[in-house]
C-alpha cells in the first residue's frame, strides 16, 4: 500500500514539472513574440522615416534645379551689367559668384515641412541648406539636410549637388570674324590626347587637351591643330607654319618668328613672353593680350583682342594688315605702315608717343558698317549667356536620429 501512495506522488510531481516546463516554455515564446512584435514596429516606423527623407532629397533636387533655372535671367542681366562696366571681368566667375548668391537667398531661408496627403504625421524638412563656390572652378556647390518624421521619428540624409557651369557661353550679334575660327577636332587617338611631347608624334586628327597642360620643349616639329580646353603654357620656340592652336587661356613664352598661316584662338588670356612676327595669320583672343616683346603682324594678319592689348616693346602693323581691341591699347612703341590700320575703343598710350600722321581709328560706335567689316564682333556687347549646364545629386551621408 505504501509503495503504491509512492508512486503514485511519485507520478503527481512528474505531471507538475511537465507542467511547469511547458508554462516556462510558453512564457518564453510569448515575451520573444513581444519583442520581436515591438522591434519590428520600431524598424518599421525608422524604414518610413528613411523613406520621407530620401522622398525629400529627390522633391529637393527638383527644387535646386527649378531655382537655378528659375535665377538665370537674373544672373545673366548682372553679368552682362558688369561686363559694360568692365569688358575684361571674367563671365563664368561672375556667373557663378552670382548663382551661388542667389540659391543661398532663395532656398537657405526657412522651409516649412513638406506633408505627405493622407498621412498628416509624415513630414520631410530641409535644414542647413549652404551654396559655395568651389575654389578654382566654376561649379556651385549646395549641401542641405533632409529630416524625415514620422510619429516622432526622425532620419537625417545629407545631399550634396553640383552645378557646373564651365560649358556657358555669352551670345551676341554677328560674328564675323567668327571667335569659333578653331573647330574642335573629332576622332582624336589616345595617344594624341593629353600628350606629355610633342616630338616624333602622329596624330592627323589633331592633338586634343582637356586639362591644364605645359609644355616646356620646342613644338616646332608639328604641324595641325593643338585643341585644348584648359590653361595651356608652351614655354619652347613655335616658329612653324601652318599651326592651329586653340586654348581657354594660354601663355607662350619661346620666340615665334616668321609664323606663316598660324591661326590662333583663345576664349581669354593670351600672353607672349618673346617676339611675336607672324605672316598670313590670324590671332583670336577673348580676353587680355599681354606681350614682352616686340609684335610684327605682316602680309595680310590680323590680331582681334576683346580686352586690353599691353605691348611690351614695339607693334608694327604693316600696309595689308589690321589690330582690333574692344578694351585699351598699351605700347612702347608703334609703327603703322600706309593703309595698316589699328582700331581701338578704349583708350590709346604709346610711351614713346604716337608717331604723327599715324592713323588710330576711335571706335565709338561699333555697329558702323566699316568697323565691323574690319573688326566683326570685336567690340559686340553681349546680350545673353547661354546656359549649357546640369546639375548631379549624391547622397553622401546617412544619420539616423
Amino acid at each position: 500500500m505504501d509503495k503504491l501512495k509512492n508512486e503514485e506522488g511519485y507520478a503527481l510531481i512528474t505531471v507538475l514539472l511537465i507542467i511547469v516546463i511547458f508554462m516556462v516554455i510558453f512564457v518564453s515564446f510569448m515575451g520573444q513574440a513581444f519583442s520581436s512584435t515591438k522591434q519590428n514596429q520600431v524598424v518599421e516606423k525608422t524604414s518610413h522615416s528613411v523613406a520621407l527623407a530620401e522622398m525629400g532629397v529627390s522633391y529637393y533636387k527638383v527644387e535646386v534645379q527649378r531655382v537655378f533655372e528659375s535665377k538665370q535671367q537674373s544672373v545673366n542681366d548682372q553679368v552682362i551689367n558688369i561686363l559694360k562696366t568692365d569688358p575684361q571681368k571674367d563671365y563664368k566667375t561672375e556667373a557663378t559668384r552670382l548663382m551661388k548668391d542667389a540659391l543661398q537667398q532663395d532656398l537657405g531661408q526657412t522651409k516649412p515641412a513638406v506633408t505627405i496627403d493622407g498621412y498628416p504625421n509624415a513630414t520631410f524638412t530641409m535644414k542647413n541648406f549652404l551654396a559655395t563656390v568651389i575654389s578654382g572652378t566654376n561649379k556651385v556647390r549646395t549641401t542641405f539636410d533632409i529630416v524625415g518624421t514620422e510619429n516622432g521619428k526622425n532620419t537625417t540624409l545629407n545631399a550634396e549637388m553640383e552645378i557646373d557651369l564651365k560649358d556657358i557661353n555669352l551670345e551676341g550679334g554677328s560674328i564675323t570674324p567668327e571667335y569659333n575660327a578653331v573647330p574642335k577636332p573629332e576622332n582624336v587617338s589616345s595617344t594624341c590626347t593629353n600628350p606629355t611631347t610633342f616630338s616624333n608624334i602622329s596624330c592627323p586628327n589633331g592633338i586634343l587637351i582637356n586639362q591644364d597642360m605645359t609644355y616646356s620643349e620646342n613644338y616646332n616639329g608639328y604641324v595641325g591643330t593643338i585643341y585644348s580646353t584648359a590653361d595651356l603654357a608652351l614655354n619652347g620656340n613655335g616658329n612653324k607654319s601652318n599651326l592651329i592652336l586653340h586654348a581657354d587661356s594660354v601663355s607662350l613664352k619661346g620666340n615665334l618668328n616668321s609664323l606663316t598661316n598660324l591661326t590662333l584662338e583663345t576664349e581669354h588670356d593670351a600672353s607672349f613672353g618673346g617676339q611675336l612676327r607672324v605672316d598670313s595669320s590670324h590671332i583670336y583672343i577673348g580676353g587680355n593680350m599681354v606681350t614682352d616683346d616686340h609684335v610684327t603682324l605682316a602680309t595680310s594678319s590680323s590680331l582681334f583682342a576683346r580686352g586690353n592689348a599691353t605691348i611690351g616693346k614695339s607693334l608694327t602693323i604693316d600696309s595689308t594688315s589690321k589690330m582690333c581691341v574692344n578694351g585699351n591699347f598699351k605700347a612702347d612703341d608703334l609703327t603703322i605702315n600706309t593703309s595698316g590700320k589699328l582700331f581701338v575703343k578704349g583708350t590709346v598710350t604709346v610711351t614713346k608717343g604716337i608717331p604723327s600722321g599715324t592713323q588710330i581709328i576711335k571706335v565709338t560706335d561699333p555697329t558702323d558698317t566699316y568697323v565691323r567689316q574690319q573688326c566683326g564682333n570685336t567690340f559686340d556687347e553681349y546680350n545673353s549667356i547661354d546656359w549649357k549646364t546640369t546639375t548631379g545629386t549624391v547622397v553622401n551621408n546617412v544619420d539616423y536620429k
